[in-house]
């Protein structure tokens, strides 16, 4: 009989609950998807999106798509209970056409994704101050749609970036970098965004994309009547600045002048790759104005010491089995030579150039110095660095893009550089074999000749690398 009225019971309290189930599901609130509206202009500098929503958000991603159907993520915040927000793209971290894909998440876990159009943005002004941008198209409204919370991500990549804040369920290609909502790569709803700063160069004012930087400096006489190429690259990370090798004695105080409309009021390291004129010649004068905290060269006597260590004053010199590598701001160099042959001849300074790597946010430099093989003595240096070097992003074409026993092919297919700059001017005799070698990697659009006018190397937290070509210097 017990167990009878157990059963019984166990019957009912199934049907009971059962019947309270269309109760429950009636009292949830299901609260509806935010209606969200973004409006997009076009400027000289860039894009602006300004973003509204009739309820608070959660987080805001914008992916850029980089194929027929890949997306990266391109930036993000969260954290923020948002009904407004304005954000500028900066025209020198964009291409020329740009596909944009935005996701929201609202206050109650609701994803909506809504895609912008293909834009087009307009040729950068060679002169680019701030105060010169003007619209040149006029805004119009993209309403996103919604979908379901748990949508996939606009890549089909199937790797999630790395956010917290984001919809769990979203994914990009592995190899974007997420831009933080913080810091200087995040793009700003005010009217100078901390993705951007403002330099004074040559006399002249410009808008830059702010991060690591890297100027190869217009060392040599317009159109090449005298020299053929010089080195000079100044080298800048959180607000500090270095030298690599400091060009002929005769545009020393070029170099000067720029050093000082820039700000830099001490040097925190001079690379000197070799004792040539070229390299080394404006060392003195530049020492004399600017003071040096450490010195890195490859040998303290001979020409090394009549050149450089004479004038050294009180930097820290750092020279033979002791160049290894350092930390600048945000950058690592480490240095690749080989060992010092003691030669006689001045061709062999080439042969034993002080080359290095700098890493930044993911991405190599190389600055080969003038590295020359040496075939009569069955000597490859160029090859061997750039065997154990591999893959760069940006190179700094070894002795000015020479071909004769220059830029190899062996050593270019090791590099298989992403982009590249000759400390020459374009056009050069003798350079013409090497640049077809770089420009089968790079192309002809990222190659860049510093003899016809200063170029600066940018690259944000993110890892995104953009270049600025100033006008050729008298």
């Amino acid at each position: 009989m017990k167990n009878i009225i157990k059963k019984l019971f166990a019957i009912i309290s199934v049907l009971l609950l059962i019947s309270f189930i269309p109760i429950l599901a009636n009292a949830v609130d299901v609260s509806a998807s935010a209606d969200v509206n973004v409006e997009h202009q076009i400027t000289q500098n860039g894009i602006s999106l300004k973003l509204t929503s009739n309820k608070e958000l959660k987080s805001i991603r914008i992916y850029r798509k980089i194929s027929s159907d890949r997306f990266v993520l391109f930036y993000k915040t969260s954290g923020e209970n948002i009904k407004e927000k304005e954000i500028f793209f900066s025209r020198n971290i964009l291409p020329d056409k740009v596909s944009l894909k935005v996701v929201v998440i609202d206050k109650d876990g609701n994803e909506i994704s809504g895609d912008l159009p293909e834009l087009v943005i307009p040729e950068m002004p060679e002169i680019n101050p701030e105060e010169t941008a003007k619209p040149t198209s006029t805004s119009s409204p993209i309403p996103t749609k919604p979908t379901p919370s748990t949508s996939t991500a606009p890549s089909s990549s199937g790797s999630s970036p790395s956010s917290s804040s984001g919809p769990s369920s979203s994914s990009a290609p592995s190899s974007s970098s997420a831009p933080s909502s913080s810091g200087s790569s995040s793009p700003s709803s005010s009217s100078a965004p901390s993705n951007k700063e403002t330099i004074t160069y040559n006399g002249k004012k410009y808008t830059v994309p702010a991060g690591d930087k890297v100027y190869f400096l217009d060392v040599q006489d317009k159109n090449g009547n005298k020299y053929q190429g010089s080195d000079c690259m100044l080298v800048c990370s959180n607000g500090k600045y270095g030298l690599i090798d400091a060009t002929l004695s005769s545009k020393a105080s070029r170099v000067i002048n720029h050093l000082n409309e820039l700000g830099v009021k001490e040097l925190e390291f001079v690379i000197i790759s070799h004792s040539h004129g070229d390299h080394v010649g404006g060392y003195q004068k530049i020492a004399k104005k600017i003071p040096i905290k450490t010195l890195y060269i490859k040998r303290t006597d001979g020409a090394y010491k009549t050149k450089v260590i004479d004038y050294s004053n009180n930097s820290k010199v750092v020279s033979g089995n002791n160049l290894k590598s350092f930390k600048f701001g945000n950058m690592t160099f480490k240095f690749y030579s080989t060992k010092n042959l003691r030669y006689s001849g001045d061709f062999n300074e080439n042969v034993n150039t002080l080359t290095c790597v700098a890493t930044v946010n993911g991405k190599k430099i190389y600055f080969a110095g003038d590295m020359q093989n040496d075939k009569s003595r069955k000597l490859y240096p160029e090859k061997e660095a750039a065997a154990k070097i591999g893959k760069v992003d940006v190179y700094k074409c070894a002795h000015h893009c020479y071909s004769h026993q220059n830029n190899s092919k062996e050593a270019i297919n090791s590099l298989k550089p992403v982009s590249a700059v000759a400390t020459n001017h374009a056009n050069r005799s003798g350079t013409e074999d090497a640049y077809n070698r770089i420009k089968k990697y790079t192309g002809k659009n990222k190659f860049y000749w510093a003899g016809n006018g200063t170029v600066l190397l940018n690259i944000d937290s993110s890892g995104k690398v953009s270049y600025k070509q100033f006008a050729e210097e008298k």
